[in-house]
């Protein structure tokens, strides 16, 4: 697990809640031979989830790098961390809110590509190439020497064009459904231009752009579209961002700009530390409250516990959401949750990690007490567990369950038993009954998250959480756990 800034964010708690209270069926995985090489890119995109035709096929590394099977039709790249063009940097300090999608025969997934695949799916009807629809984006852009699978980490040309075309899906999207959503859009635009002979410019006429693209989106996804006088800012940002992108003369300058760009960017849900408690409720013994403070405390007491000390009768961590600012109403966005629980005394090898990309995200502008997530029926979880003895166990689990949480009076529950339960049922090692020091590493991605401490505003810490066949890399919190089993 890879710690990338200095400010812990609690988000990630309500991950914990949501893949530790499902039932599950485990199955084991299966090696799948990966014969060639590919990258995704708009800086590096790392820990980031890859699906090779909808098979979940692992995480990307340095420099952004994956693997699908030969004969692999599509490639999907969900999340991750944007690293600028940093060759061994496997976590970077900005969440990559979106999708990236390329054929199998292409050697990069990038912004451009992403569209060209949304245009031909555009035309699915009428078996559009993926060739024919980067010929339309070179028409739409008047640019004929275009090359989309050149490679997008040194041609400047797609640098730049990558860029730009993110910062502009990017402003209209704080989730990755709508980062999917606007980038069909603006490939509508593109391609309703290439029809007409109307060349466009991503830079110095981006108004038209942006313009065109909120009207789409007024048809394809209400909720994204934007109003006059939002459309007139919004367009100046992407304007003067955009601009520059077209006059740097290195990499090195647009990773600066995109940077300053991502600062700059307005989040669905906002989170006060200092109003952030955590409670943990037992069967047969009182609630014990701590701030994110005490739990973040990695220091061990004299008695060789943390400051963080429950027992083993403490069956639900209830986190306390009224300290959280929803600045978008979601309908069931799909999000990926991470979770790891790893002991940390000497010797203790110990540990379990859980990741899905199947959440479904729900919550109503301006009421925290709102915020749920479920999963489908047919969600998948990545199950990795160590026991004492150094055995590693894979497997692949779906949900039984239906309800794996409640809110009460502002509190998100969350179900210790029900891991412990789907633990046994699996014959999985049940390490949560004993007695022992943890680290619990908990991430979310897929939506805008920011935290707030004495009014400074901060991007939300962002962690990885791997397993053999995913990664979820998001915003989220580390903390630390003492347990012990009476």
């Amino acid at each position: 697990m890879e710690k990338v800034q200095q400010r812990p964010f609690a988000i990630g708690m309500l991950a914990c809640a949501l893949i530790i209270g499902s039932g599950c069926n485990s199955s084991s995985n299966k090696d799948e031979p990966v014969s060639f090489e590919h990258q995704a890119i708009d800086g590096y995109i790392a820990g980031a989830s890859v699906y090779c035709d909808e098979q979940a096929s692992g995480s990307t590394g340095a420099a952004g790098r994956f693997g699908c099977p030969e004969g692999t039709s599509m490639m999907r790249i969900v999340g991750g961390t944007d690293v600028g063009f940093d060759e061994t940097k496997t976590a970077g300090e900005y969440g990559f809110i979106g999708q990236l999608k390329a054929p199998g025969q292409l050697d990069y997934a990038t912004p451009l590509s992403t569209v060209a695949v949304a245009i031909t799916e555009l035309n699915n009807t009428d078996g559009m190439t993926f060739t024919e629809a980067e010929g339309v984006i070179s028409q739409a852009l008047g640019l004929s020497n275009l090359d989309i699978d050149a490679d997008a980490s040194r041609v400047m040309q797609l640098i730049k064009l990558n860029s730009q075309i993110h910062t502009i899906i990017n402003s209209f999207s704080s989730t990755t459904d709508h980062y999917i959503v606007a980038t069909k859009a603006l490939a509508s635009v593109i391609e309703e231009n290439a029809i007409y002979g109307h060349v466009i410019n991503f830079s110095s006429g981006v108004e038209d752009v942006v313009a065109a693209l909120n009207e789409k989106l007024k048809l394809m996804g209400p909720e994204l579209a934007v109003d006059d006088e939002s459309l007139a800012t919004l367009t100046e940002i992407i304007k003067a961002n955009n601009v520059a992108y077209e006059e740097a003369v290195s990499r090195d300058e647009i990773v600066e700009m995109a940077a300053a760009y991502s600062d700059m960017q307005s989040a669905a849900i906002e989170f006060e530390r200092n109003r952030t408690t955590l409670s943990f409720d037992g069967l047969y013994t009182s609630p014990v409250n701590y701030t994110l403070d005490q739990f973040e405390n990695d220091q061990i007491g004299s008695y060789g516990y943390y400051s963080t000390l429950v027992d083993s009768n403490h069956v639900k961590i209830r986190f306390n959401t009224k300290s959280m600012t929803i600045y978008e109403t979601v309908e069931k966005a799909r999000v990926g949750l991470g979770f790891s629980f790893e002991g940390t005394d000497a010797g203790d090898v110990r540990r379990v990690s859980v990741t899905t990309n199947d959440a479904l995200i729900s919550m109503k502008e301006g009421n925290p007490e709102s915020l749920s997530i479920e999963f489908p029926e047919d969600a998948v979880f990545h199950y990795s567990s160590t026991n004492k003895y150094g055995i590693i166990t894979e497997a692949t689990l779906r949900v039984e369950d239906g309800r794996v949480f409640d809110a009460e009076d502002g509190k998100i529950g969350i179900n210790i038993q029900q891991l412990r339960n789907a633990l046994e049922k699996h014959d999985l090692d049940n390490f949560v009954y004993q007695t022992g020091n943890f680290k619990l590493t908990l991430a979310i991605n897929g939506i805008k998250i920011r935290s707030t401490d004495d009014g400074q505003q901060f991007v939300a810490d962002t962690y990885t959480v791997k397993t053999k066949n995913a990664s979820v890399t998001g915003n989220g919190f580390q903390g630390y756990i003492s347990i012990i089993y009476w």
